[in-house]
């Protein structure tokens, strides 16, 4: 049989298609009650199955018109709906001129089995008859159903709704304990690195120096080859020593976030050449540690994207505190790009991203804004409440 297959969802569309087609029949495709009229007046069809609450005309009203149509009256027609149905759904469809009514999803069996029931009774249907009052009861019951459903889908949709702000509340709190974990290992390979590695690469630069000291001053090659070892290896361990602080932030821990953010900078202009410009209030009592590790976190990742990718030549970093929030603006001169498009938002590539720096303001209850235009520069804005008694002095700069 060819089968009109008419639902304002696409997949189930295609889901219902794949099962008749398997079958044997063919089918075709409506979105609502409009659609599938047209579809009607121009190809031939010997049964229609169709979703109730659609756009444009739902599929009582589709139904109702097919069974007034003098050429289409006796079309077998059953009605495929959701599982949310009611009984008084089930009599409208009655009413209207409905064979059969299915409920979503059913298995396969129970879609052939009413398709049989509906061929066979297409035959014995009788003309329609015109009864005005009949359809005037018919289009005020339908009415009333189709705001009933409305109610119920709303209802069902807030529910939803809700159901996915708990999903996103857990799994937000699983990614900060995962980042939490994160930072704990950080740290405790920082202090592998600064107590085993460092100390031990510290004492071979000593005994390196050492010996390079006893050989004798004719035996310019050895003695400069030993020279050029003990430089080696003190590069090694400055290098070590930097990784260590990356990994967990000494100066952060110790001295606060206004240290932190200095010291970050300070590194960042001496590795890269790019000049930054720290202006940040001094605080008269330090943040949340949570807090203070989040702004560092982006302020550090913000400075990796700005080496990589924004060319530019100078940084301003400026901590404030309006009322209860602290914020941190980042702005660079660099080449800019569009924040709703560029790769770094979609695949997060360069460690955190924009996504990842997101998640990190999110962690602590703030906000996370990027501001860019291409050849205009960027700025990144982060907004974290604080505490009341985290209060602001005053500004330091560098």
């Amino acid at each position: 049989m060819n089968i009109l297959v008419v639902d304002d969802i696409a997949t189930n569309r295609k889901l219902l298609k794949v099962t008749l087609e398997a079958e044997g029949h063919t089918s075709l495709e409506a979105a609502d009650g409009v659609d599938a009229l047209k579809i009607l007046a121009h190809q031939t069809v010997d049964a229609v199955i169709s979703d109730i609450l659609m756009p444009n005309m739902d599929g009582f009203r589709l139904c109702h018109a097919l069974r007034k149509s003098p050429q289409l009256h006796a079309l077998p027609f059953i009605i495929y709906t959701a599982t949310y149905t009611s009984p008084e759904d089930m009599k409208l469809a009655q009413t209207v001129g409905a064979d059969k009514y299915i409920t979503k999803p059913a298995p396969t069996s129970d879609i052939l089995n009413a398709l049989r029931e509906v061929m066979d009774k297409k035959a014995a249907r009788p003309m329609p008859v015109a009864a005005p009052v009949e359809e005037a009861y018919v289009l005020q019951q339908y009415s009333q159903a189709l705001v009933n459903k409305l109610e119920e889908k709303n209802a069902e949709l807030a529910e939803a709704n809700q159901a996915l702000k708990r999903t996103e509340e857990r799994l937000r709190a699983l990614t900060q304990r995962v980042v939490q974990a994160q930072e704990a290992e950080q740290g405790r390979v920082s202090r592998e690195l600064h107590d085993t590695i460092t100390q031990t690469l510290c004492a071979v630069l000593l005994r390196s120096q050492v010996l390079a000291g006893k050989l004798p001053a004719h035996n310019k090659v050895a003695k400069g080859e030993a020279i050029e070892l003990c430089e080696m290896i003190g590069k090694t361990v400055d290098e070590v020593e930097r990784i260590s602080r990356n990994l967990r932030p000494v100066v952060l821990d110790q001295l606060g976030l206004v240290a932190g953010l200095h010291d970050a900078s300070t590194e960042f202009t001496n590795q890269t050449g790019v000049s930054v410009k720290v202006d940040c209030v001094k605080l008269a009592r330090r943040l949340p540690a949570d807090t203070e590790l989040a702004l560092y976190r982006i302020l550090q990742e913000t400075l990796k994207n700005v080496e990589k990718h924004a060319r530019a030549r100078h940084v301003i970093v400026q901590l404030t505190k309006p009322g209860n929030i602290v914020q941190l603006t980042i702005n660079d001169d660099g080449i800019g790009f569009d924040p709703d498009h560029h790769p770094a938002k979609r695949k997060g590539r360069g460690g955190l991203g924009l996504l990842g720096m997101r998640e990190r303001a999110t962690y602590v209850g703030g906000t996370f804004t990027v501001k860019s235009v291409r050849r205009g520069g960027t700025e990144i804005e982060i907004r974290i409440p604080v505490p009341p008694g985290a209060t602001a002095a005053e500004s330091t700069h560098l």
